[in-house]
């Protein structure tokens, strides 16, 4: 099989399934990386995607974001993401676990047992109290 054959028939997520997971790690990242969130994720311009000028604009603004390493979201989609933001902080216990605790933490551990190296490695996504 060759490589075209292999790339038109290989299996691919639906766009629905890349919308909803690229939204909910922005609501991640909104919620517990507010520094990244604002670095990585860009607003799409409000332009008129009825005329050339439009078009193009938007299409300058997502090229030079690619340039950036950023994503471009649609306007609202942003909107949607920084509203469920606001609406988790606004609870005061998601407010002060966020506030009082470290945010994507890594701990790596290794172990000697009878002679065999383990690596244990724990992705965090957000840690309180004695642990962090």
């Amino acid at each position: 099989m060759g490589a075209l054959d292999w790339y038109k028939n290989a299996p691919r997520q639906d766009d629905k399934k890349q919308g909803a997971l690229l939204i909910g790690t922005a609501i991640h990242s909104a919620i517990l990386e507010p520094e990244c969130f604002e670095m990585q994720y860009l607003c799409a311009p409000y332009v008129d995607l009825r005329t050339k000028d439009g078009k193009q604009a938007l299409a300058e603004f997502e090229a030079q974001a690619v340039v950036n390493s950023q994503i471009v979201l649609k306007k609202d989609d942003f909107e949607q993401i920084e509203l469920m933001r606001d609406s988790a902080l606004a609870y005061p216990l998601v407010a002060e676990l966020l506030e009082n605790g470290e945010p994507e933490l890594s701990i790596f551990y290794r172990v000697t047992d009878h002679l065999k190296l383990i690596h244990l490695v724990l992705f965090v996504h957000f840690c309180t109290g004695n642990l962090c």
